[in-house]
């Protein structure tokens, strides 16, 4: 699933860099102009590609963060479990 994603996405953004740059001098036919509209498509899918990177890399260190504190915590609830912190007398 990862990598069906990961290649529609590597698709997408080449198809968004091509064809701007091969169509950049065209002849446009006025305001219905069908390459005009793809440019157009192409620029905003750069600008949701963007929004979807930050998205990503955002959750991917959210995550990290997140797996980090609740090892930490978890190692740390471990060795803060003991007779002393728990204050048991151990007579004899």
């Amino acid at each position: 699933m990862q990598k069906k994603f990961a290649l529609i996405l590597l698709v997408l953004t080449l198809f968004s860099i091509s064809i701007p740059s091969v169509e950049i001098n065209h002849n446009c036919t006025g305001d219905d102009c069908a390459i005009c509209y793809v440019i157009h498509v192409a620029e905003e899918n750069l600008k949701l590609l963007k929004i979807t990177a930050a998205a990503l890399i955002t959750a991917s260190a959210a995550y990290r963060i997140i797996s980090y504190i609740f090892k930490y915590s978890q190692i740390n609830h471990h060795y803060s479990n003991n007779l002393i912190t728990q204050k048991i007398r151990l007579n004899d």
